[in-house]
């Protein structure tokens, strides 16, 4: 988005529209609204820094904006009145605080706090990189990890989602019964992506239309869904009864030879996680996304539309459920009435981990992926350096707040 401002293009694809005070800070796309627009542009025409405005400058105006009231640094000279100028300024700023920048980025402390994570079982405990070990992390991560997808995304967009583990476990009971009644697994997998986009749907609904907030809806929905999953099953497993060719291509094991051992739900949690990061950094979705959870006035004001957005964002969140309990299913050929039972915390932590803010706006896939690792790795860790299993939930709760307030100390810094 800055450099497309820079090119002086318009942003979001919404063309001449930066004339309307609307901008994208050059870290996270955060909406400038027209009040600060206008507000920013006067001080720098008292300062007679601005010789053009600024819709034509195309410059990052927060840039521009640090450089000119910074304490003891001269501001920039009156003769730069043309906008390549005016470009090149800001842009030998945004050099020097390129390592500022980097750290500021979502998936910075993500990457760290993995490593961190991983090097101290790896001494802690001798067996933590095993095959077999890392293997479980990995198997572990791929069903958590393609939840944290979609929530990733709805919380950027300032929303929560918090019926994802039922989702994920009612998916999974749809695509066991539509198997055992006959319907071909392709089409049965089909049936259960459309029933998530359905149910996305729904909620997305009653929370733009209505007005109620995203919690409300989606821990209504979270009891709903829990108590159709309680209805079909009776309360007792159901089984598959008859193995099907085309669910091997989401349960199978590779690597290095002899065995492999890199489970194939670990494959489509990657494939998804660069598609959908390329979505989101690549793509106008991508823009409206931050955009909505940034400032929502903003995104109202240059014509994004945002019910339509939000509403986007639940549907995918919940398909991304129904296609993880459609693995769940390849995987254990069966379900039951607590599957995914507490899952939706742990995505949340993942998420938040990986950089998210609670407040949206501001977010990475890739982070909520390394995010993912790190829980799965703790999970793991803690029970082979001979801590109970009981303290996990507890750790998971300690690990949330920290990671709040750490990624809430990070934005802090980096808008200063």
């Amino acid at each position: 988005a800055w450099q497309a401002g820079r090119r002086g293009e318009s942003l979001c694809g919404l063309p001449d529209q930066i004339r309307t005070g609307f901008a994208f800070d050059p870290h996270s796309c955060y909406a400038i609204g027209d009040h600060n627009w206008a507000s920013a542009e006067s001080r720098l025409r008292r300062k007679k820094v601005l010789a053009e405005p600024t819709w034509r400058m195309g410059a990052p105006l927060r840039a521009l904006l640090r450089g000119v009231e910074k304490k003891g640094e001269p501001p920039i000279s009156s003769g730069l009145d043309s906008a390549s100028a005016q470009a090149s300024a800001a842009e030998s700023r945004r050099r020097d605080n390129r390592l500022t920048r980097h750290l500021a980025r979502p998936e910075t402390g993500a990457i760290a706090a993995t490593l961190a994570v991983f090097v101290f079982f790896s001494l802690a405990s001798p067996h933590f990189l095993g095959e077999r070990v890392l293997g479980t992390i990995l198997l572990s991560s791929a069903t958590l990890g393609i939840l944290a997808v979609g929530v990733c995304m709805l919380m950027i967009a300032g929303q929560f989602d918090l019926s994802v583990g039922s989702v994920y476990g009612v998916a999974s009971g749809i695509a066991l019964t539509l198997l055992n009644m006959g319907v071909p697994a392709p089409a049965a997998l089909v049936i259960t992506l459309a029933a998530g986009l359905a149910i996305g749907a729904l909620n997305g609904f009653l929370v733009t239309r209505l007005g109620i907030h995203s919690f409300i809806i989606t821990l209504g929905a979270l009891m709903l869904y829990r108590g159709v999953l309680l209805a079909m099953t009776g309360g007792f497993p159901i089984r598959l009864k008859e193995d099907h060719d085309f669910l091997r291509a989401f349960d199978f094991i590779w690597g290095p030879p002899p065995n492999g051992w890199i489970p194939g739900p670990f494959f489509w949690f990657i494939v998804l996680v660069v598609i959908f990061q390329i979505l989101l950094r690549s793509h106008r979705f991508g823009n409206h996304i931050f955009a909505v959870g940034g400032n929502l006035g903003a995104a109202l004001a240059v014509g994004i539309n945002t019910k339509r957005t939000i509403i986007s964002c639940f549907m995918l969140s919940s398909m991304l459920a129904c296609f993880a309990g459609f693995i769940a299913v390849a995987r254990f050929s069966s379900t039951d009435a607590l599957r995914g039972t507490g899952m939706e915390l742990e995505v949340i932590l993942a998420v938040v981990v990986g950089g998210a803010a609670l407040t949206g706006g501001f977010g990475s896939i890739v982070g909520a992926g390394l995010g993912v690792l790190m829980v799965m790795m703790v999970q793991q860790g803690l029970i082979l350096i001979g801590v109970q299993v009981y303290w996990y939930r507890a750790g998971v709760g300690v690990l949330l707040v920290a990671a709040a307030v750490l990624n809430h100390q990070v934005r802090k810094r980096g808008s200063s």
